[in-house]
């Protein structure tokens, strides 16, 4: 996946991530919350259109998209935990969100999905950078969090600049 592509990935991916959020939580409101049956039929749409969104991801595999996928997946939940259901993720769901979509960035990013498409070379460590952005970005989350300081997160858009610079330079 090249440098240009990856921000389109990350959109189907979050795309994807809501969808599958959305359609899960409408089962959940209809037999845990006792919401009305009525509440499955935007789920089940919602979740087809989870699986036609991760059928627009570039990978010559299913189970890679669906991999990568999953890191991804976990950091839209607790966004959801956070904003839908108004409980704060604490240390050790974003620790942990970062490890995931570290994990997600070398198995999307990586030589080995990077070898099965022959019009594109392979760079090698691409995934690196972007895997330690990943863990960055959930340390500086992590740190705001837990002293209450909105403050760092004021640095935000110039640490994103610096990421899609790198990835249009790839």
């Amino acid at each position: 996946m090249t440098g240009r592509e990856v921000l389109p990935a990350l959109g189907i991916y979050t795309a994807a991530a809501v969808a599958e959020i959305a359609g899960c939580f409408a089962f959940w409101a209809w037999l845990r919350l006792g919401r009305s049956a009525l509440w499955l039929m935007p789920g089940v749409l919602s979740l087809a259109l989870f699986a036609f969104l991760l059928t627009r991801i570039d990978a010559a595999f299913a189970g890679r998209a669906y991999a990568a996928y999953g890191g991804v997946y976990i950091a839209a939940s607790l966004l959801w935990l956070w904003i839908v259901e108004s409980t704060r993720p604490d240390r050790w769901d974003l620790t942990g969100a970062g490890i995931c979509l570290a994990g997600a960035a070398v198995i999307l990013f990586g030589p080995t999905a990077m070898s099965t498409l022959p019009d594109r070379a392979p760079t090698g460590l691409r995934a690196i950078p972007c895997g330690i952005w990943a863990l960055g970005f959930v340390s500086l989350l992590t740190g705001c969090l837990e002293r209450a300081d909105p403050q760092p997160l004021a640095d935000l858009p110039r640490h994103l600049r610096s990421v899609g610079a790198h990835f249009r330079s790839v």
